[in-house]
């Protein structure tokens, strides 16, 4: 009698734990993007494409290898027609002996309507000035909901920029920010339009 009660109880949390059907298979995602296209019991289609690269700086010489990407996203629900838009940003992460060897690829989205906020962010760190902290060290960052980061801060050498998409984080130039804001803003125009 035991047995049979403990076999009807493994099997009945067995059949409570199956998955819902276009319901998300990772609840701790952030973005509606990430929501979308990781439902399951449905068709999804992914439309996108690449809307601008990130260099790789090594020492701060530009590389022409292992470059970063930004895409334009569009998920459609196969079946009810529902559509959802937004970027990827890919970043090789590097690594291995001399740290030019990639081993693996860090990936962070951000909603359409989260981009009027990066373009924001990203010009407020490209007017930021020095000085205007009380002491001589100091670091500006804006970050999406996902973890997607954009920063300014001192150092010896003067301001640098950085990006970060969650593992990997690159210093750029400042004309690469500057690159970055306008792809943004072409994304802008181009979520969603086609």
């Amino acid at each position: 009698m035991k047995i049979i009660l403990l076999s009807t109880f493994l099997c009945s949390g067995f059949l409570f734990a199956q998955d819902k059907p276009n319901t998300p298979a990772n609840p701790e995602t952030k973005t509606k993007i990430e929501l979308f296209q990781n439902r399951k019991g449905g068709v999804v289609i992914k439309s996108f494409e690449k809307l601008f690269e990130l260099p790789f700086y090594f020492y701060g010489k530009k590389m022409t290898a292992y470059e970063g990407e930004v895409e334009l996203w569009e998920l459609i629900d196969g079946g009810s027609g529902e559509k959802v838009y937004g970027i990827k940003i890919s970043m090789p992460i590097m690594g291995g002996r001399n740290g030019t060897e990639k081993i693996g690829e860090d990936n962070v989205f951000l909603d359409a309507d989260e981009v009027d906020a990066v373009i924001k962010g990203i010009e407020y760190i490209l007017a930021y000035e020095a000085g205007k902290t009380k002491y001589k060290d100091w670091q500006v960052d804006f970050k999406s909901k996902a973890g997607f980061e954009v920063s300014t801060f001192s150092s010896e050498e003067g301001t640098k920029y950085a990006v970060d998409t969650g593992r990997e984080t690159r210093i750029y130039p400042r004309s690469e920010i500057e690159s970055l804001k306008e792809a943004f803003v072409k994304a802008k125009g181009m979520l969603g339009s086609k």
